[in-house]
């Protein structure tokens, strides 16, 4: 996982939805690896919210990025 993980604080949306986007984005952009546990509450660290939202949004008990198919 990157170091950095950057909240669009502009966005006119739920905070959970940002969360949510913010995470959907660096897993589609190869940010975080394939397959890598993907913790709650390192996750909030590093976006600066509680382990609320980063469950709120979407993801929470489900987090992982997709698999390299191979090829």
């Amino acid at each position: 996982m990157k170091e950095e993980l950057q909240l669009d604080s502009e966005a006119y949306l739920p905070l959970r939805d940002v969360v949510f986007h913010t995470l959907r984005d660096s897993i589609l952009k190869g940010e975080l690896e394939p397959g890598e546990r993907l913790m709650e509450i390192h996750l909030a660290n590093k976006l600066g919210v509680s382990r609320t939202y980063v469950g709120a949004g979407g993801l929470g008990g489900n987090l992982s990025s997709p698999r390299s198919t191979g090829g």
